[in-house]
């Protein structure tokens, strides 16, 4: 082994056997010199790692966070835009209507709630805001309970993504993907002023129920508050 002093500060290998004070540089009037088994060393280093698990432990215990296998029950908002997030008509050419859910469920423009406990929970919502569905005689601002006055005539019509519920109405609706994609609604309208039930790993997806391939010139957008209760 190197036996040679060294006074840089540095750790120095050397024979264990052949050790004594004078084989380190030093400074007899401030240094302290101890030597100690590599065992010992390596343990001691063991129980620092050890204390400071301990203490990162106690950290998170002490947190404002929930401990595990509990619900933090509180209020999140959801923004959900009238446009669906397509601002040109390049990005809204898609107009069958499963491709076109299916499409931005796909990138991720799809705003949704979710449940990611493992027991089942229960929220409630609350919506504000106003927003429409086109321009022209399309363009009156309504509230997540949709147009009424124009709903005779796109209901005739058949071409909106739920044909059956009125337009510029907030629709909250899931997706199965296992196998053959689909959609179902849930709940619209004043529906939705109740609470729900969200399974483990459940989502709910929330849109503006306008007609595919003419989303990019809707206006405004609605809040979705979400609280859990239970």
């Amino acid at each position: 082994m190197n036996s040679q002093n060294s006074d840089s500060g540095k750790l120095i290998s050397l024979n264990v056997e052949s050790l004594s004070f004078d084989s380190f540089g030093r400074n007899p009037g401030n240094d302290i010199v101890c030597v100690a088994p590599v065992r010992t060393i390596v343990r001691r280093e063991e129980e620092i790692v050890l204390i400071r698990r301990v203490r990162k432990v106690e950290e998170i215990d002490a947190s404002p966070a929930c401990p595990v296998n509990t619900i933090q029950l509180g209020s999140y908002k959801l923004i959900v835009y009238a446009n669906a997030g397509l601002q040109t008509k390049e990005q809204d050419t898609i107009t069958d209507r499963k491709e076109f859910v299916r499409t931005l469920w796909a990138n991720g423009k799809l705003p949704y709630i979710a449940n990611d406990q493992d027991k089942p929970i229960k929220v409630k919502l609350k919506v504000e805001g106003n927003w429409n569905y086109g321009p022209n005689e399309f363009n009156a601002l309504v509230g997540f309970d949709g147009n009424e006055s124009m709903a005779p005539k796109e209901r005739a019509d058949g071409d909106l993504l739920f044909t059956e519920i009125r337009p510029a109405m907030l629709v909250a609706f899931t997706i199965e993907n296992q196998g053959e994609f689909q959609y179902k609604p849930i709940a619209y309208g004043k529906q939705l002023q109740r609470e729900f039930t969200l399974q483990p790993g459940a989502r709910l997806y929330f849109i503006n129920n306008d007609q595919p391939g003419y989303y990019n010139d809707n206006d405004k957008e609605l809040t979705v508050e979400w609280t859990i209760v239970s």
